[in-house]
């Protein structure tokens, strides 16, 4: 029996569907084939002459680059043209620290505004807001979270997240904060109310990685944290904050599934995660990477057993799953970049799959690409070839969207050292 779409019910399907009414089905079917085939074009600039890990952090939100610059600007470019920078706008001047997250918001209604929240180093985060039509992008907010919660809130906010008028962060202590504004912030205006905090909590095992999100349901609003952590054995974990339309907090509920524990690495927590309904994909040291599937319902909160996935020729790096089932992974070094169609994975059964049924290799039409050598699965190592890190780099930040994969990466040596910005285009 091979999987069906109409079995499951996705949160935010109401968003798909009205897309769906808009879709011109020949260029899909073009830009569809291109994705299965993995070919695509490359274009790069470089961000920061600094290779610093995950110094430049990066969104993809309707067709727009979101980049919050150490140098202390945030800076919107072009996806079909990276030459065309939208605008620019320079952080306030009580906030010298450090950018280390990034979110993006867009107003459903005309597409055109949106809201960016950046998080800070030193614990602030910022609003600004984007007006498409008129390339306007000016701040409107900034918060330090000691005003609401104290002096042990000062520290990295390394985890945002933005819908509608709440905002949700991660402290590098692992200190969750869910605020409240007053009105929704796509369309407020530049001078928006301090916001209300509705939840905080502290977590004490949980570690590395995390991804917070924000979904929607017909009963309300539910901000969904992803988390590692390594006691007794590793395990990968979901919290569900459940808050009516409203705002009040209604219900938090929490589950957790262990690491398959046939792996060297086991014992060690995923190098990264993504969660999109009611796929969780998370990516190991060993190559490897392990899908689950959430059920989310009003009786409960479930994570299923993990499936592996062994396409990959190093670390995973960083993993990115959409709305519609596809993610885009890449390896420790950048230079493997795989596409994956996660629904098609679910629907095998238990059947084994052969390497071009799991995943297609991203290649581009530009440069000169040697084959890379096909790992075993669990080898967490193997010989790097010459090349490696010539041109490539390790990946910090990866975005996608229909048409577009957008990376940073670190890297050491021509023809972009230090931080650069790649955009797979598809289209």
């Amino acid at each position: 029996m091979l999987y069906s779409s109409g079995m499951l019910s996705w949160q935010d399907e109401g968003e798909l569907a009205d897309e769906a009414r808009k879709v011109d089905w020949k260029r899909q079917y073009r830009l569809r084939q291109k994705w299965v085939d993995g070919t695509c074009k490359r274009s790069r600039i470089q961000l920061s002459e600094y290779a610093r890990p995950r110094c430049v952090p990066v969104k993809l939100c309707k067709g727009i680059i979101f980049t919050a610059n150490p140098e202390q600007k945030l800076k919107l470019y072009d996806s079909k043209d990276l030459k065309n920078l939208l605008a620019s706008a320079d952080f306030p001047e009580n906030l010298r620290d450090r950018p280390a997250a990034i979110d993006v918001l867009v107003d459903t209604d005309n597409g055109n505004e949106f809201a960016i929240v950046v998080g800070f180093k030193g614990g602030q985060f910022s609003i600004f807001k984007f007006d498409r039509k008129t390339s306007v992008l000016a701040h409107a907010y900034s918060l330090h979270p000691t005003s609401l919660r104290g002096a042990r809130s000062r520290e990295l906010i390394c985890h945002v997240a933005i819908t509608d008028n709440f905002v949700l962060t991660v402290a590098a202590s692992e200190c969750l904060c869910l605020y409240r504004f007053p009105e929704k912030l796509t369309k407020s205006g530049l001078n928006l109310k301090d916001p209300t905090l509705i939840s905080s909590l502290d977590a004490v095992t949980v570690s590395k990685p995390i991804e917070i999100k924000f979904t929607s349901n017909p009963s309300g609003l539910i901000a969904s944290i992803v988390y590692g952590f390594g006691f007794p054995s590793a395990s990968i974990g979901l919290q569900e904050l459940r808050l009516s339309p409203e705002g009040r907090l209604l219900e938090t509920r929490a589950t957790s599934r262990l690491v398959p524990d046939t792996r060297p690495f086991a014992m060690h927590s995923p190098y990264t995660v993504s969660y999109s309904h009611p796929y969780l994909l998370t990516g190991h040291p060993d190559n490897l990477m392990t899908l689950y599937t959430v059920t989310s319902t009003a009786d409960g909160l479930r994570i299923s057993k993990g499936r592996q996935l062994t396409d990959h020729t190093s670390a995973v790096k960083a993993v990115r799953i959409s709305k519609r089932g596809k993610a885009v992974s890449v390896g420790r070094f950048g230079e493997d970049m795989r596409v994956w169609d996660l629904e098609g994975v679910i629907g095998s059964g238990q059947r084994a799959f052969s390497a071009q049924e799991q995943s297609v290799q991203v290649r581009t039409n530009i440069g000169f690409e040697l084959p890379i050598p096909r790992p075993q699965p669990g080898l967490p190592w193997i010989e790097s070839p010459p090349w490696r890190h010539e041109g490539s780099g390790v990946v910090d930040w990866l975005d996608f969207d229909d048409e577009r994969v957008v990376a940073v990466r670190e890297t050491r040596g021509r023809p972009f050292p230090g931080t650069s910005l790649s955009v797979y285009d598809f289209a």
